[in-house]
């Protein structure tokens, strides 16, 4: 192998890991307010996205970012959440913290 197929190589995979680490970025606010919607809460906030290491922050092997949320729940009271989501086709999962 020469030194330029090495380090087209080398430039490929940095390229490819930066731009899966921006997944992350990609995952639109909406599925979370959807998500939400649908399991009867409203006045929903979105106070924070994680989206560099959302393993860190309670989300699955295949989620790319994971939500801060309050919102009032079915019963009328408000709690905090945390919403991970994955993209393009994972949905989201609804964690109260």
């Amino acid at each position: 192998m020469t030194l330029k197929v090495a380090i087209g190589v080398i430039l490929v995979f940095i390229c490819l890991s930066f731009s899966c680490s921006l997944t992350g970025l990609m995952v639109p606010e909406n599925r979370i307010y959807k998500a939400l919607k649908a399991q009867g809460y409203t006045e929903v906030v979105i106070l924070e996205r994680h989206w560099i290491a959302p393993s860190c922050y309670g989300g699955g092997e295949r989620d790319d970012a994971v939500f801060d949320v309050r919102a009032k729940n079915p019963v009328g009271k408000y709690v905090d959440i945390r919403v991970s989501a994955g993209w393009p086709f994972k949905g989201a999962t609804i964690r109260i913290k």
